[in-house]
């Protein structure tokens, strides 16, 4: 009796290992695009809050006689960042800075701040002054509302570093005489991670811009 041989059927080439390397690819390929996902996501972020602070910034220092000055950059700085996602506001602050590239006082910087009073620093003479804005008051401001254009009552919410004519008490000075004062803009925002690759879910982005006041003519 003739025993036929058995026939196997086997992976031929390197179609084996070609398997094998796929399976061990796979998650690093995940991985990856899911960290440029995160990566993009915040760096678009981070691009559209310059963006809104260089507007902002820009009419801060072109109307600093305009009482309510304050209050229309909030709300230019409100609507820019409409496009925005998964990230929160703290805080804005608007401060008059010592140079081009000034931050906020420390005593601005380390307060926290939520809710619709006046909050802020108010130094003799203006210099590193600083109004506080909570995440609330700058969508009462994009709306409309608010409180501002008052250097004398302690309820108006620029009270702290108020803008308006020379007659007003400190002022931000916008002539030539000493030169005019920088006016600053900062924002803080936490953003929430998407993929949660990052060891905190959470990230605390800030960014800042200074403009010369512009001289009254």
């Amino acid at each position: 009796m003739t025993t036929e041989p058995t026939t196997r059927t086997r992976l031929r080439g390197d179609d084996g290992s070609v398997v094998a390397e796929m399976a061990l690819v796979a998650p690093l390929l995940v991985l990856l695009m899911l960290g440029v996902f995160e990566f993009g996501t915040a760096w678009r972020n981070k691009t559209i809050l310059t963006t809104s602070l260089r507007s902002a910034g820009r009419i801060e220092s072109q109307g600093t006689l305009n009482p309510n000055i304050d209050q229309i950059a909030l709300g230019a700085f409100y609507a820019g960042n409409s496009k925005m996602s998964n990230m929160t506001l703290v805080k804005v602050i608007i401060y008059e800075a010592t140079n081009a590239a000034g931050q906020p006082a420390a005593n601005c910087l380390s307060r926290s701040y939520s809710g619709l009073t006046t909050k802020g620093v108010k130094n003799a003479g203006g210099v590193q002054s600083c109004s506080i804005y909570s995440a609330a008051q700058v969508a009462a401001a994009a709306a409309g509302g608010g409180t501002f254009g008052s250097c004398s009552s302690t309820t108006s919410w620029d009270y702290n570093y108020c803008a308006g004519p020379a007659a007003v008490t400190d002022p931000r000075n916008n002539t030539m005489v000493g030169g005019p004062d920088y006016v600053g803009i900062y924002a803080e925002y936490t953003y929430d991670t998407i993929t949660g690759l990052l060891p905190q879910n959470t990230i605390t982005i800030t960014d800042q811009v200074v403009y010369r006041i512009e001289p009254a003519v």
